[in-house]
């Protein structure tokens, strides 16, 4: 009976058991179905302040990946949305919104424009500050601002858009433009740091501009004083595109870009033959020994013709990201293929970028991590050598003066050209510069607090070159002999290892905000180089192998190992009152090991200050929107030398002969070296003022700064005796001052829903001086230009011409002081030269300081507008106020030896008194002195950089709902220059000590560029 029982009871516990459970899964069933059912479609209408409706905003489901765009009549529909959930509404230009749900089928929504200069979050390494709470120096750049071009580097995107960024341009396959912040702060090297996703890098043409989000140019000391020792030329902040939450969106772009490179008007072959005859009558008749007229060949050799090319270059770029509120994703990949503009010249470029991010919790982690390769092909042959062939010489030639391989080189009787035959430079061998690359960084972040957060980043940045060189050997001038075939293979491998460990905390109280960081960096670089050549290469089937292994001769192979390694600790303090007071206080200690064990560590602080005047009660202007000025001052830092500089060199292959007995091996000391090397420093102060007009349609920000550098590294000249011989050691020695004013101004305005513009000006003035060399030394010369203490940089040291001599009796009147003929050799027709020492003849001693390379003004103006579909762009830039010497001009104009001549050349003669040019004589040098002034021009200009037209179909009918927006355009880029300036380009890249000197410098393209992006 109790068994009995206890089976009952178990019986009905457990049948009461099964059904609680059936009740519990029936009811969430029956939940789930409930709440099924109340998804619901959520329809309606979004516009802008003035009623209009918006075209292609953004409408999701909040968490989700359930949304559209708005169609033309600005509505949207979305299906299967709770009704507690919450829907974000955004377009560029508005503040997004996110609106609750609440199981409402029908939002309308009115979206608010929202000023972007004041609002928009500026990244300053470490950390991000609104704009309106900026108090250093900082130029922000935008892909809006650079999409229309081609471009291929970071400094191909900042031409013209940023006050006090100087890029000097070329258009070199493969070269990046040189970029100097705020002028010339040292001796050595005035590259900025570059920092692209956390990772401090350098400039080059391996990253894809098409994966950029933003740059940010921290150009004083205050901003940029949490990079300490390498900030003292400004800092490049690059943050690549991230994934944004929302469905996946599909991006390809395409640019076709059709280039030529500007001409000059040559003189054609009967016109040269007549210029060189009467040169050379010219000195015949002057009595100048060994000189005669040439036995003029019958060619008309266009050599531009011949050696430029019509390049094509052409980039593809796709991309999809996405996420959702736990992870975010953006995945590019980018091909580029470039032609060149001269013969043997090619370009190709692979990348692969993957970013994304992830949240669990407290925890937040991503990665940003670039990939590719690149080839750069360029044999031989450049424009200086253009300058010096002349037409009557054939490109291939069958006669006896031919070189080995057949081409043109001329001949002493028939044309005395010394230049070489840019095409058989192209074809006589090959030069192949392969790089491998990975760069990127890995984060990981824990808040461990809502105020206080901790980053870990990793970074890593490989680069693998390999360089294979061949040549022929084959002589390609007249003047030069046949040598050795050759070939060279040399290699490189540089890693950078980076660790960087940072707390963040941000905290609200009352009225008082505060948001610091700190933490400790840790980054290692090691290098590895190798060479292996050899000469006197195997031919097969009449061709050269072309590999080190096919040399029979003289085989060499040499190697270096380079380590260095910096670590820094690094805090910052951001303070401000109710937005009114502004407080930034930063310090950075970095350890080097390039410097000796007593010397390496640096410390540079800096502080600013800001006022934002608009936000006080008393300020009541109506038309004055904001007002904030800004103050500060720091210091920054700077290790421009090798690795081991401090350390001297030993040469461990010399062998002594020891009383004429058996060679012994020994050592000497190769390079002397300075042990005392210790960080540049440089002190700024900067003064700025933002101001917002007219409903912040107007921004204005104006800076002056003045900047000192100390203890500038530079090589000190010792002499040769002292057993040193591999070069000047460095030392601690000189000092540089700049100082300058920037303006930026920049109108905003949406007329209507069909229309609207902006327009963006810069102008920007530096100058620089020397103030000590150091060591007793004052000045230091070089052909055209003199460095002097106290005197700008490079500034052009040349002897004065004076006009032409017009008669016999002129000649005899230009007398010194105490009544000697200064020039009794000139004859009527020739230049009059400034006896400037009063010596009493014309020599190197008469040069003096005679023009500035540099720049008075520098400009920069980028225009844009919108209406209805179409999209407008002009950008500009140029420099004021500022002369160039002109190399490739004295070639042209000189007529002592053969090169070429321009076209309709005006000379004195008897019967051409009025000519400015004087005459032209051959095998004498006394009108083409390459130091006199007459090759000195006004190099001022102003380049029309881009003009550009697009048209966006947005929702085209055609695509089906599939193609989001289709954008076609035209780009002209460089297609007008304003200037006076003779030779190719006035924007060139020159040296530090001859800034202003053209020698025949690579000039930028003309190009034609053909666009389509499609989204989806």
């Amino acid at each position: 009976m109790n068994n009995e029982v206890s089976f009952l009871l178990i019986f009905f516990r457990t049948t009461h058991l099964v059904k609680q459970i059936t009740l519990w899964i029936l009811a969430i069933v029956l939940s789930t179905t409930f709440s099924l059912a109340q998804n619901i479609i959520v329809r309606g209408t979004v516009t802008d302040q003035t009623g209009e409706p918006i075209i292609g905003a953004n409408v999701s489901v909040v968490g989700t990946v359930n949304g559209m765009i708005t169609n033309l009549e600005g509505t949207y529909v979305i299906q299967n949305v709770p009704d507690n959930a919450s829907l974000r509404f955004s377009y560029v230009g508005y503040i997004t919104q996110e609106v609750q749900v609440n199981g409402r089928t029908t939002i309308n929504v009115v979206m608010n424009e929202e000023v972007l200069l004041l609002e928009e979050t500026v990244v300053i390494g470490y950390g991000s500050v609104k704009k309106a709470d900026l108090t250093g120096a900082v130029s922000v750049v935008k892909p809006d601002e650079f999409k229309n071009k081609s471009n291929v580097s970071i400094g191909d995107v900042l031409q013209g858009t940023a006050a006090g960024v100087t890029v000097r341009s070329t258009g070199e396959i493969g070269s990046t433009p040189d970029i100097k912040i705020r002028g010339v702060a040292n001796l050595t090297n005035n590259d900025p740091l570059y920092v692209i996703d956390g990772m401090p890098t350098s400039n080059d043409v391996h990253f894809n501009v098409n994966d950029i989000e933003s740059i940010q140019i921290l150009k004083d000391a205050s901003a940029a004083a949490i990079y300490g020792s390498r900030a003292a030329n400004g800092v490049i902040i690059v943050t690549t595109k991230r994934g944004q939450e929302g469905k996946t969106r599909y991006n390809f772009s395409s640019q076709i870009a059709i280039q030529n490179l500007p001409r000059l008007n040559y003189a054609r072959a009967d016109q040269w033959k007549k210029y060189y005859d009467d040169a050379a009558d010219n000195a015949i008749a002057d009595g100048i020994e060994g000189v005669s007229r040439m036995d003029h060949w019958n060619n008309d050799t266009d050599w531009q013709e011949e050696f430029f090319k019509t390049g094509v270059s052409q980039n593809y770029d796709f991309s999809f990201s996405g996420g959702t509120k736990n992870g975010t994703y953006r995945t590019s990949f980018n091909y580029l293929d470039d032609t060149g503009t001269t013969l043997a010249r090619h370009m190709s470029r692979l990348t692969v970028r993957l970013n994304s991010s992830a949240k669990l919790g407290i925890f937040n982690v991503g990665e940003s991590v670039q990939l590719g390769t690149t080839t750069i092909k360029n044999t031989g042959g450049n424009v200086f050598q253009i300058v010096r062939m002349i037409p009557t010489i054939p490109v291939y030639d069958d006669s006896e003066f031919a070189t080995t391989d057949g081409y043109g080189r001329g001949s002493l009787g028939n044309a005395r050209a010394l230049g070489q035959n840019p095409i058989a430079n192209a074809n006589n061998g090959l030069s192949k510069n392969e790089v491998i690359y990975v760069r990127g960084t890995a984060f990981a972040e824990a808040m461990i607090f809502t105020w206080l957060k901790y980053r870990l980043n990793l970074g890593m940045d490989i680069r693998d070159r390999q360089n294979n060189i061949w040549r022929t050997g084959y002589a390609t001038a007249m003047n030069n002999s046949d040598g050795p075939s050759s070939a060279t293979n040399s290699g490189n491998r540089t890693i950078d290892y980076l660790v960087e460990n940072t707390l963040s905390f941000t905290k609200r109280l009352g009225k008082h905000n505060i948001d610091a960081v700190m933490g400790t960096t840790y980054q290692q670089t090691i290098s590895n180089d190798y060479s292996a050549s050899q000469q006197n290469l195997v031919r097969a089937s009449g061709s050269f192998l072309t590999t080190v292994s096919a040399g029979t001769s003289n085989p060499s192979a040499s190697g270096t190992l380079n380590e260095a390694a910096l670590i820094s600790y690094l805090g910052r303090i951001n303070y401000d009152y109710d937005g009114k007071y502004l407080l930034s206080l930063t310090a950075r200690r970095d350890g080097t090991s390039r410097f000796g064990k007593d010397f390496r560590w640096g410390t540079f602080p800096s502080a600013s200050i800001g006022w934002r005047i608009s936000r006080e009660e008393f300020f009541n202007v109506g038309w004055i929107d904001d007002l904030k000025l800004r103050a500060n001052w720091g210091n920054l830092g700077s290790q421009n030398v090798g690795y081991y500089d401090y350390q001297s060199y030993v040469n461990s292959y010399p062998q002594y002969l020891f009383n004429n007995s058996t060679p012994t091996q020994g050592q000497i000391v190769a390079q002397l070296a300075n042990a005392d090397l210790s960080w540049e420093t440089l002190e700024q102060k900067n003064f700025g003022v933002d101001m917002g007009f007219l409903r912040n349609r107007l921004q204005v920000t104006a800076e002056y700064y003045i900047s000192t550098s100390h203890d500038v590294l530079t090589p000190l000249p010792i002499l040769m005796t002292t057993g040193n011989a591999g070069g000047n050691p460095y030392v601690n020695a000189a000092s540089i001052e700049n100082k300058g004013f920037e303006l930026t101004a920049t109108w905003r305005e949406r007329v209507n829903k069909d229309f609207n513009y902006s327009v963006s000006a810069n102008v920007s003035h530096s100058d620089n001086k020397l103030l000590e060399f150091g060591y007793g030394k004052t000045e230091q010369y070089t052909t055209h230009a003199v460095t002097r203490v106290g005197e700008p940089i490079g500034m052009f040291y040349l002897i004065k011409t004076d006009g032409l001599f017009q008669s016999e009796q002129e000649v005899l009147d230009h007398k010194n002081s105490k009544g000697q003929v200064i020039q009794p050799n000139a004859k009527p027709g020739d230049i009059r030269y400034i006896d400037a020492n009063d010596d009493g003849t014309i020599t190197t001693g008469d040069q003096v300081i005679c023009g500035s390379p540099w720049p008075d003004i520098e400009v920069g103006l980028n225009i844009s507008a919108t209406y209805l579909n179409w999209e407008f762009a002009l950008a500009g830039y140029g420099n004021l106020g500022v002369q160039i010497y002109n190399d490739t001009r004295r070639y042209m104009q000189s007529f002592n030896d053969c090169n070429s001549a321009p076209v309709n050349y005006d000379y004195w003669t008897p019967t051409n008194k009025n000519s400015v040019n004087p005459r032209p004589l051959y095998g004498d040098m006394r009108n083409c002195f390459d130091y006199i002034d007459r090759w000195l021009e006004d190099g001022s200009f102003f380049r029309f950089n881009t003009i550009s037209v697009a048209y966006n179909w947005k929702q085209p009918a055609f695509s089906k709902g599939i193609v989001d927006n289709i954008r076609v355009g035209v780009t002209a880029q460089n297609l007008l220059t304003i200037t006076k300036y003779s030779s190719y380009d006035p924007d060139f890249r020159g040296s530090l000590f001859e800034p202003g000197v053209d020698y025949s410098s690579y000039p930028s393209p003309r190009s034609f560029i053909f666009s389509l992006n499609l989204t989806f």
